[in-house]
This record gives structure tokens, C-alpha cells and sequence, in this order.
């Protein structure tokens, strides 16, 4: 991978050689008017001429000018001391090319405030909002996606995505798999970028590519039901079909939509493609919205009463409703009536709904897998109960290989049902399905001991056929489950499968935001430390990671902005 010098930072200056001391990895000590630097661990005796534990330093040059236990710095000439930092401070590289700490609250285009959303996908391209409320793109771009201009070259490295001067600073991000990048600013405006195949960017016209971001609901037509409306999310969709349609949620509790509209996923009772937004009027108070497969799709609505609203593609039993046609017009999923549903989690051919009291409710395709966790495969065309005391629930999976669904309860252990291939469960490396909710299991520090994976606060899995699964404890550690062949899981190797949850390599720093991204032969994890550092581990074929000679990273490396 590639690597960036910061001088070797790392070295402490023991003091002149003693034979009678022990030496670690990069002691660095003065012997015989030169310097050396100790190359392995637990060194006694040896002394630095020994080149099996031993390398020459500097010929002629040793740092007796400094302090033992000091942090060490050499320009090639002499050797530098440099001091502790503060908390908070930042490591720059001066003028001079040696490394010093510095105040961290001046550099805020060089930390990373939040990652963009997606549902486990996305064209191969990697996003993220920093501090200062600039937002930088880097991978793919063959479709615009980058927003970085009148180019479909990719990025190797982080570039800034191109809003105009004077825009308000962005809050959020979120990104589907084909074509598209949306964007809301703090004001709620939102913006959108990429292809704009079937009208999804919502401008009036189709095959019209946006090379840089488009402030959509500052756009003043009579057709755009979005203008000097206040956004808050966008309904991504969960598979790569490339006829998209986009959903928005607003602040004032409606819901708009615009594109592909072949199953009636746009709500306006009609079959007809829309390239303007246009507010679906037979929903209101909304507070969450979702969506399923790109082409086929699946739109659900939840209300501030806890009603849940289905439209679109009813192919997989999906819309709750008793049958599998698809419906042009919103409709209140009637067997939910009287329960008050709190969250919802929409995979490609199942959904979940989970109520106040952590009941979890499911429906639509079960054949197979079990991924309903009803205890059998057979479907279910209106939602059933299926597990109690439930405090999160993902519903993942688009194919009869990949559906399952993960379940947090409100001890906070990990519980899972499905498909199991690449033992993507968590629950053991040879059953192929579980039809009922078993608990996930983590590997322990010893690499052999298992134990339930409990503590869980927030879980991130992919979104296709070959399961790849990361979550945060309440300890802000992350863990890995699954297919791994890009180095994805972040553990050193890229070992197909990991049976069991295992610690991503940064484990011992804090994690305060997380993802994953690509598609399963390009898929990426993104982690965010709490000094707003960003980490990524995985493919680096359509430098998502930032790598020029498109290595794959198994550990987390950081990013350089």
C-alpha cells in the first residue's frame, strides 16, 4: 500500500549500549560513536554489531545530545527530540520536513466529521463529510458520482466535491449503488449529482449527467414538489438493478419521489416515469422512510402514530398486504393495526417492523433460508410475530443466497436467522440456514474460545449475497463476520470466511462511525476514530482506499487528506 513518511517518530533513545539491559523493536543506542537501532524484541547481550538483531542507524552520528526515553527524530544529519504533544493536538510534518504536534482546531478540512449512508452497497466510489462541512469523493467516478466536475476519471486520492461558493455546509450523505450521490446541507437543502438515467436527480429531464452538486429544492418550478422544502433523508435502495427511482422524507412529514416507476414505487397511483419530484399526498406525518431492490422496488412509510404505509413491487410477498401485486398508491399494512411500530429495517424481498414493547414483526420472502425467523420456509404475504424483547433489527439481502436478518436485543446480544453461507450468521461454519433466531458468536483474544456476542450497539451488514458483517460495542471496538476475500474484515488476512466475530485491528482505538461499501468483489469497511481520523480496510481495484497501485489493504489504513 502506499505509505506516507513522517519521520521515524516511533524511536526512543535508550542511552549508550549496556549489555546488561533488555531492548525492544526501534530503541535506538549509542555504541562506539555511531548509532543503532534494535530490530527485534527482547534483545540481552547482543551487542549492536550483531546485524541478526542489529541495524547501523547513522555511521558516525548518535543522539547523546538528547535525553534517554526521548521520542526521536533524525534530518538526516542529527538527531531531534520531539516533545509530547497535548490531547487533541495533531502530528503535522514543518517546513523542514520533521515531524512536530500542533492545535487540531485549525485544521478542520483534515478530520472527517461523518460517512455517508448507504445500505451496504455502492459504485464502487467512497465518500465523507469533514469538519469544516466540506465533503471529499475519491474511487470510481464513470457516471459523475464524484461530483468533482466534467470527468469520469477516478480518484485515487480525496478530492472535494464541487459545491458552489457559498454553500451552506453539508450534514449529511448518502449514496445508492448506480448512478447517484445526495447530499442535505444544514439549511435542508438538498442537492444530488451523478447519472441521471430514468430522471433521479428530479430536474425535469432524463440522460442529462450533473457533473457537480445540484441544489434540487432551490430549483423553481411549478412541477418540483421539492422546492424550498427542508429535506432529512433519502430512502437509499439495496441492490445494483440500475433503474432507480429516489424517495425523499422531509422535515414537514412528506414524501416525494421521482424516476423509474414501472411497479408504481413513485405512489401517484400511476405506471409513468417522473422527472420532476412530486409529493406522494396520500401520506403525511411520516418519520421514516425505506425502500428495497433498485429496479423492483419496495417503498414503506412509518407515521408518528406507528402506522406503516407499503408501495411498489410486490414481488417476495414483500408489501404486507395479502397478496403479491403490486400497488401504485400508498397502503396502510392493515394486520399492523393497533400496534405501534417504532422502526422499520426493508431487505429486497423481506421487511421487519419492530413495535414500542420489542415485539419484531416480519413478512414476505422466507423459501429456503428462514430468514423470517418463523421457524420454517414457508412465506409469509402479511407480518407475523417473531421474536420478542427486540431493540434493533437489520434486514439484509437481496437473493435466495444472501437473505437473513440480524436482531439486537435489549440485553444487547446478537441474534441472527437465514442464510449462513460464508458463515455470515455468526453462529457456526457449516449449517446452511437457521429458520430460527440463534445467538452470534465472537472469538475470543486467544483465536480459539467462543462466547455470545453481547454489548452490541450498532451494526453495519452488507447488503448481497455474500455476507460480510461489522458491528460496534459499547466499548466503541469493532468486530468482523464473513466473507472477507478483499481483506474487508480488517484482520490481517484475507482468508475467504470468518466463522465468528472477530476484533478488526483497530480495536483498541475508539470507533465513533462506521460502514460498509461496494459491491462484494470491491467491498470496503470504513471506520472513523473519535480525533476524526478515517480508516479503511479492503479492496483497493477502484481506489476506494485511496490506493494508487489498487492493493488491498487487510488491515485499517488511514486516509490522508
Amino acid at each position: 500500500m502506499a505509505t506516507v513518511s513522517l519521520g521515524k517518530i516511533a524511536f526512543k533513545y535508550r542511552g549508550a549500549y549496556s549489555a546488561s539491559d533488555t531492548y525492544a523493536s526501534q530503541d535506538i543506542v549509542t555504541y562506539l560513536g555511531s548509532s543503532y537501532v534494535c530490530t527485534v524484541d527482547n534483545t540481552t547481550g547482543t551487542d549492536p554489531l550483531n546485524t541478526s538483531n542489529w541495524s547501523q542507524f547513522a555511521a558516525g552520528i548518535d543522539p547523546s545530545n538528547l535525553s534517554v526515553g526521548s521520542l526521536v527524530a533524525f534530518d538526516g544529519t542529527s538527531f531531534v527530540d520531539i516533545p509530547v504533544g497535548n490531547v487533541g493536538d495533531v502530528l503535522t510534518v514543518g517546513a523542514q520536513g520533521m515531524p512536530a504536534f500542533g492545535l487540531s482546531g485549525n485544521r478542520p478540512a483534515l478530520r472527517v466529521k461523518a460517512l455517508s449512508k448507504c445500505r451496504g452497497f455502492s459504485n464502487y466510489s467512497t465518500f465523507c463529510i469533514m469538519e469544516d462541512g466540506s465533503v471529499r469523493a475519491w474511487g470510481a467516478n464513470g457516471v459523475y458520482q464524484l461530483g468533482i466536475g466534467a470527468t469520469t476519471s477516478n480518484r485515487t486520492y480525496p478530492s472535494t466535491v464541487a459545491f458552489p461558493n457559498g454553500a451552506p455546509a453539508i450534514e449529511k450523505l448518502f449514496n445508492d449503488y448506480y448512478n447517484n450521490t445526495y447530499a442535505i446541507d444544514a439549511n435542508g437543502g438538498f442537492w444530488a449529482w451523478g447519472g441521471n438515467d430514468y430522471g433521479t436527480i428530479g430536474m425535469g429531464v432524463i440522460n442529462t449527467d450533473v457533473y457537480t452538486p445540484l441544489c434540487v429544492t432551490a430549483i423553481n418550478d411549478i412541477q418540483n414538489s421539492l422546492y424550498g422544502k427542508q429535506v432529512v433523508k433519502v430512502a437509499t435502495k439495496i441492490s445494483a438493478d440500475q433503474y432507480e427511482s429516489t424517495h425523499v422524507l422531509c422535515t414537514d412529514g412528506t414524501v416525494h419521489a421521482c424516476g423509474y416507476n414501472a411497479y408504481g414505487q413513485l405512489g401517484d397511483g400511476s405506471t409513468t416515469d417522473k422527472y420532476w419530484y412530486s409529493q406522494i399526498n396520500i401520506i403525511n406525518n411520516i418519520v421514516d422512510l425505506q425502500a428495497g431492490r433498485g429496479r423492483y422496488t419496495a417503498v414503506f412509510a412509518l407515521n408518528a402514530s406507528g402506522e406503516v404505509y407499503s408501495w411498489g413491487n410486490g414481488g417476495g410477498n414483500i408489501l404486507g398486504h395479502g397478496s403479491t401485486s403490486n400497488l401504485t398508491i400508498p397502503n396502510k399494512i392493515a394486520t399492523l393495526n393497533g400496534i405501534n411500530i417504532v422502526s422499520m429495517s426493508v431487505a429486497g424481498e423481506h421487511a421487519c417492523f419492530l413495535a414500542d414493547n420489542g415485539d419484531l414483526y416480519a413478512v414476505g420472502e422466507n423459501t429456503t433460508y428462514g430468514n423470517l425467523g418463523t421457524g420454517d420456509t414457508i412465506d409469509r404475504l402479511t407480518p407475523v410475530l417473531v421474536a420478542t424483547d427486540v431493540a434493533q433489527v437489520y434486514a439484509m439481502g437481496v437473493s435466495s443466497s444472501g437473505r437473513r436478518t440480524y436482531i439486537v436485543k435489549t440485553d444487547g446480544s446478537l441474534w441472527a436467522c437465514g442464510s449462513n453461507v460464508y458463515s455470515g450468521l455468526g453462529v457456526d461454519a457449516t449449517t446452511t440456514h437457521y429458520a430460527n433466531f440463534a445467538p452470534c458468536l465472537k472469538t475470543e483474544d486467544d483465536g480459539v474460545t467462543t462466547s455470545p456476542m453481547t454489548g452490541v450497539v450498532d451494526l453495519s451488514p452488507s447488503g448481497n449475497a455474500t455476507p460480510t458483517v461489522i458491528l460496534k460495542d459499547a466499548n466503541n471496538i469493532c468486530w468482523g463476520l464473513g466473507y472477507n476475500a478483499t481483506g474487508v474484515l480488517g484482520n490481517g488476512n484475507n482468508l475467504s470466511t470468518s466463522t465468528y466475530f472477530r476484533p478488526v485491528l483497530i480495536h483498541r482505538r475508539s470507533v465513533v462511525d462506521f460502514g460498509l461499501s461496494g459491491p462484494e468483489s470491491a467491498m470496503i469497511s470504513q471506520f472513523l476514530l473519535d480525533d476524526g481520523q478515517l480508516y479503511i480496510s479492503g479492496s483497493g481495484g477502484n481506489n476506494q482506499n485511496t490506493d494508487d497501485d489498487a492493493d488491498n489493504w487487510f488491515v485499517p489504513g488511514p486516509v490522508i487528506f
